[in-house]
């Protein structure tokens, strides 16, 4: 007394390349896995800059802690930040 099978319709639109597209459940399907890719390569893209830039800092802090005692005397006999920043950046690579 049930219908064992339904079939309705969709109205397969989406907007392609920023214009507005009637397409089948295959297209729809390959331009949803072509997004999904775009999304995970620019996460990926945007996450390896922030380690890189974070690896930059640490390096940074690792020359400074094995440079301590000179970058202190550096820094202490220097007259204005820029004469320090100068130095540090000379004689440090920083």
């Amino acid at each position: 007394m049930t219908q064992l099978q339904t079939s309705f319709g969709v109205n397969m639109l989406a907007l392609v390349d920023k214009t507005p597209k009637q397409m089948g459940i295959r297209e729809a399907l390959q331009h949803y896995v072509d997004h999904q890719i775009d999304v995970t390569v620019r996460r990926t893209k945007f996450e390896l800059k922030k380690a890189e830039d974070r690896a930059h800092i640490l390096e940074g802090l690792r020359i400074a802690l094995d440079h301590i005692d000179e970058i202190i005397h550096l820094i202490r006999s220097s007259q204005n930040d820029a004469e320090a920043r100068a130095g540090l950046m000379e004689q440090f690579k920083l």
